[in-house]
């Protein structure tokens, strides 16, 4: 049988196209399961350039979103070009925190938590 590296549908074009909604969809489509299993993380993003907020909640293996959390473990400020830039690895988080391209409140580990 031929060995595949199978298909990845989500190019740089697709990733930096699509609005939060639907990226934090594709995200919880890519949930490492065993990994998130028994954790809890709770993240409040704030995209400066749309100008608008929302909450993300790992819990029970699942990765859901909507408004911001009442309770959150951190407070990610940055715009849409940098998370892209993130997933796409053309950046490391630890270089656009540094470079001020992310700001954390709060628990900073629970970012790179949920990354990983």
């Amino acid at each position: 049988m031929p060995k595949s590296g199978g298909l990845n549908s989500a190019s740089p074009d697709t990733i930096k196209a699509m609005p939060p909604e639907m990226l934090f969809d594709y995200l919880a489509v890519r949930l490492n399961g065993p990994k998130a299993a028994g954790k809890k993380i709770g993240l409040n993003m704030s995209f400066t350039d749309l100008k608008q907020d929302y909450g993300l909640i790992v819990e029970n293996v699942v990765l859901n979103h909507g408004k911001p959390l009442a309770q959150a473990d951190a407070r990610v400020t940055l715009s849409k070009a940098t998370l892209d830039a993130v997933q796409l690895k053309e950046v490391t988080l630890e270089q656009a925190i540094a470079r001020g391209d992310i700001r954390v409140e709060g628990r900073r580990e629970a970012l790179a938590e949920f990354l990983g």
